[in-house]
């Protein structure tokens, strides 16, 4: 995989996120929406509050995911196409409720001046995902340990400097 091929597919996880949030904030409006046809009166306040709420949710939601999760203005977009050589650490986190794993997981990627940035990644998708992120920077340690975790909060230097910890 060329540096090209694996841009595209970082790129595609943020869009895929980009759109979950658009659409999960168009349900919250159209909640809100559903609430003001059953209101039976304007005269409720709490009824009017809850739609507000939803309403503005929404909204915001839908703005967040067009403005602050555009393609061009993400924080992991910027980071492997004009910070790759600092990224120093590269994990994902599992989700499961009740026992039942959930069909998509957070990839993380922690930059050497200790922030880190997250993107949901469905877990069909981690490995290419995972692959494609060793390309952009083949200096990152992969996986998640609480050593790793202890290092890296207290410098991600260091742990980018531990070689043989790579790929566990």
């Amino acid at each position: 995989m060329n540096s090209e091929e694996a841009i595209e597919i970082v790129r595609a996880q943020v869009i895929r996120f980009r759109r979950l949030l658009t659409i999960f904030g168009g349900s919250l409006v159209f909640i809100g929406a559903l609430f003001a046809l059953a209101l039976p009166s304007a005269e409720d306040l709490s009824l009017a509050f809850v739609i507000g709420f939803f309403v503005l949710l929404g909204v915001g939601m839908i703005w967040g995911a067009q403005v602050l999760f555009s393609p061009l203005r993400s924080p992991l977009l910027r980071a492997v196409t004009q910070r790759a050589s600092e990224i120093a650490w590269i994990y994902h986190t599992e989700y499961r409720t009740n026992g039942i794993k959930s069909p998509s997981c957070n990839a993380v990627v922690g930059l050497l001046d200790g922030k880190s940035l997250t993107v949901n990644v469905p877990n069909k998708k981690v490995n290419e995902f995972f692959a494609a992120l060793h390309t952009l920077a083949p200096q990152a340690v992969i996986g998640y340990s609480e050593d790793r975790a202890a290092l890296f909060k207290r410098d991600p230097r260091a742990l980018l400097a531990t070689g043989s910890l790579r790929g566990g």
